[in-house]
């Protein structure tokens, strides 16, 4: 079932299927798919999906985004949560269990990997890696910047699939200056932490 404001702009190339809700005055421009075969993709008001790109679920995860927000041409959400008022970049990626906070910036070609939250105001520059497709949580503060090229939440050392969940938790007000390099804790009952504040040359 699908729920679409009549004011929402849908270009004629753009393919739309399965369970969408667009808000009122968004837009989603030429040759962008929006598919769900399970859960939902909601897309708030005045937002804009442009050229080419792709909105799709996760297995266990709706695809949401807010209301002002701009996903720009071949960016990828896939199963992940985008706060009001966010700048999704030129060939960004936003993977399952994500959460982006309001008002933030995904930098061109920026993955944010896998149950990973970004908090409100974060600026995160071109290429630098968010989190990781291992098992754990990476975590970033409000009001964080993340520098080009800087690594964030991988694991530390990679032999086949980790046993246990490894986690970060990065505080409020921080930079993380470009090739930065963060990995996530070593340990099962670990945790990687950061405070405020605190400058990652």
């Amino acid at each position: 079932m699908q729920n679409i404001d009549p004011s929402v702009f849908i270009a004629d190339t753009a393919a739309i299927f399965g369970n969408v809700m667009i808000g009122e005055g968004s837009s989603v421009w030429f040759n962008t798919v929006i598919r769900c075969e399970s859960h939902e993709v909601r897309i708030g008001r005045y937002s804009n999906v442009q050229d080419f790109a792709m909105l799709h679920v996760g297995y266990n995860h709706p695809t949401v985004i807010g209301d002002f927000c701009s996903v720009t041409h071949r960016a990828t959400i896939h199963g992940a949560t985008v706060g009001d008022g966010c700048l999704i970049g030129i060939d960004a990626t936003v993977m399952d269990g994500a959460v982006i906070g309001a008002n933030c910036e995904l930098c061109a070609g920026v993955p944010v990997l896998g149950n990973t939250t970004i908090g409100p105001d974060c600026v995160v520059m071109s290429h630098a890696v968010i989190g990781s497709s291992d098992p754990g949580t990476t975590v970033v503060g409000r009001n964080t910047r993340v520098g080009a090229h800087a690594v964030v939440g991988a694991i530390c050392e990679k032999r086949g699939t980790p046993a246990f969940a490894s986690h970060l938790v990065i505080g409020d007000d921080c930079v993380m200056r470009e090739q930065a390099v963060i990995h996530r804790s070593s340990g099962p009952a670990s945790v990687t932490r950061i405070g405020n504040n605190v400058v990652v040359m």
